[in-house]
């Protein structure tokens, strides 16, 4: 879509930010939109974009796209003003500021095993339960739409076993395609963060942007996603079905993710990581430097900051200034 309709990469992200907070009603008829929905999205008369219901889409003056409504999308996106910081070590800092760039991870690279998982060794059987019994109709509608009326047990089982082997693999290959780069949505610093992410407390650097700052810094082609992750229970939640990058242990909540994810749609997968273009100037509100970080060590980043044109305020982090008993 982006390649046909979108030639001027800001036309491209002002449609993807209204995509983002798309209203909840038809801009013609006022229609509320319910799941599964199919709307329509398009150019008003007054230039400005617009989602519509199926009856109205002809009243656009350019017709770009049809989508299926989903009410759960607006449970996993941030307000704009959201505060994100992101914990990292001085060099992965002086990579991002020499290369502009940021960098993601390929799902199947995280420690966390969880990453991509769709249950729990203990879920495996509950699940394996649900599956079939709809796995099992959809193979019935399939064998009927391919004019078998009447499919015996064995075809049905076949055609089972099929599409089951599918969903496997694309599972796999989901975990290979799906690159992360990971921001905690939280109103001041968190120590916890702190000391989980900068490798030597002495030496740890955050970042403090905004979720609208982060969206509208990013190349808009590269087809960035950003939400907020849902933690679930992987004994009996299956979420994390169709999506799974989106989904985290509910013992890791206090991290309070937000997740930028983009995919590579190639079949050959030879990447461990992808990095994408940023806009440093927009993406940056300040850096802040560890609580328990020398005075030097923030005159360090200070004037690494101006080596590479990145004029934004540093500071040293006061979530440890003394206090009196």
């Amino acid at each position: 879509m982006s390649n046909i309709l979108f030639k001027n990469p800001v036309e491209y992200q002002r449609f993807r930010w209204y995509k983002i907070y798309t209203p909840s009603i038809c801009c013609f008829c006022g229609k509320t939109f319910s799941k599964n929905d199919t709307i329509s999205y398009g150019l008003r008369e007054n230039n400005e974009y617009g989602c519509s219901c199926s009856m109205c889409q002809n009243r656009f003056i350019t017709q770009i796209c049809n989508e299926l409504y989903d009410i759960k999308h607006f449970n996993k996106i941030p307000s704009p003003q959201t505060i994100l910081w992101k914990y990292l070590d001085l060099a992965k800092f002086i990579s991002l500021l020499s290369s502009r760039e940021l960098y993601f991870t390929r799902l199947d690279h995280f420690s966390d095993k969880y990453e991509g998982a769709l249950c729990s060794r203990d879920g495996l059987l509950k699940f394996n339960t649900d599956d079939y019994k709809i796995r099992r109709c959809i193979a019935i509608a399939n064998l009927k739409s391919d004019g078998i009326e009447e499919p015996t047990e064995s075809e049905i089982e076949e055609r089972y076993n099929k599409l089951r082997s599918q969903f496997d693999k694309n599972r796999i290959l989901n975990r290979e395609r799906t690159f992360v780069n990971c921001w905690c949505a939280n109103e001041v610093e968190s120590e916890a963060m702190w000391r989980l992410y900068s490798k030597d407390m002495k030496c740890g650097i955050a970042i403090q942007t905004t979720y609208e700052r982060l969206f509208k810094s990013l190349d808009p082609y590269s087809n960035v996603d950003i939400q907020s992750v849902q933690y679930i229970n992987y004994d009996h939640n299956f979420y994390a079905y169709s999506n799974p990058e989106w989904y985290k242990r509910k013992s890791l909540e206090y991290e309070n993710e937000v997740r930028a994810v983009v995919r590579n749609t190639t079949n050959h997968i030879i990447e461990y990581n992808k990095l994408v273009d940023v806009d440093l100037d927009n993406l940056i509100i300040k850096v802040v430097t560890s609580p328990e970080a020398e005075l030097w060590f923030t005159d360090l980043v200070r004037e690494i900051c101006r080596k590479y044109n990145c004029f934004v305020e540093v500071k040293k982090s006061n979530i440890q200034i003394p206090i009196y008993y």
